[in-house]
């Protein structure tokens, strides 16, 4: 019995270094990014920057809602919950002690890791504090390409409506589709098409594309509406003009 309970330490122990030293290499990888965010944001990359590699790729997509999105949140939860599995993998296994039926022990597991440990949740929440840092430049990017929701959202039918029932004046409709074009301009200069995060590539293009195709779409309904307007505004001004003339060429009726 002192025999088996000297291998079920030591295989105990075994696990239990195994998976510190897993945690310890998997958070070696996310302390890379524990850089200096202000300095990066200045333009000054410090020591620890240089050379780093993104390890992820990330399209931004837009809702149904008119809402652009990136799965942060999940790419968060996803890399919590590999290290939490890391510690979950050797927990729940039995304890030789326990299969061994001559010596009629209760079953029980055997003692490795636990997940409440001080350590290990002190590294878990190192680990979450360096992605949030990272994090953070990508959600404010994201809130600049939902600032522009009200185009995101628009309807060319409800603004043509909107145009027809309530008529712009010239000036107007010059400084709307201005408007317009200087919206796609801004739009267009906002970012690369993919934007280069230490731990993350953001591809934009495909949402950058929406909003400026959207605003040139609301840019071109106006000027045809507004050039459709002018013509049947100038028809019926010739056609007034024509019968006035008529009228005017035509002999006097004297009886």
């Amino acid at each position: 019995a002192r025999t088996v309970k000297r291998i079920s330490l030591l295989m105990a122990d075994s696990l239990r270094i195994s998976a510190l030293q897993s945690l310890s290499a998997y958070t070696n990888i996310w302390k890379k990014y524990d850089i200096d965010f202000d300095l990066l944001s200045q333009g000054v990359k410090d020591k620890d920057s240089i050379g780093l590699v993104p390890l992820f790729r990330m399209e931004m997509t837009i809702s149904e809602g008119g809402r652009f999105e990136l799965p942060l949140d999940e790419l968060k939860e996803k890399i919590l919950f590999f290290y939490d599995e890391i510690i979950s993998s050797v927990n729940g296994i039995d304890d030789i002690g326990s299969k061994i039926t001559i010596l009629d022990a209760p079953e029980k597991h055997m003692e490795t890791i636990s997940h409440d440990e001080p350590n290990v949740v002190e590294v878990r929440d190192t680990i979450s504090e360096i992605i949030d840092k990272n994090l953070k430049g990508l959600r404010e990017l994201l809130d600049s390409f939902n600032g522009f929701e009200d185009l995101a959202t628009a309807e060319v039918a409800t603004h043509i409506e909107n145009w027809t029932a309530n008529p712009l004046s010239l000036t107007s409709c010059q400084e709307e589709v201005k408007r317009f074009l200087d919206l796609k301009k801004s739009i267009e200069e906002k970012c690369e098409n993919q934007t280069l995060f230490p731990m993350i590539v953001v591809n934009s293009a495909e949402a950058k594309a929406f909003l400026e195709n959207k605003a040139l779409e609301l840019r071109s309904a106006l000027l045809r509406l507004t050039c459709d307007n002018w013509c049947a505004s100038n028809e019926t001004i010739c056609k007034r003009y024509d019968a006035l003339k008529e009228k005017m060429a035509s002999s006097p009726d004297t009886t």
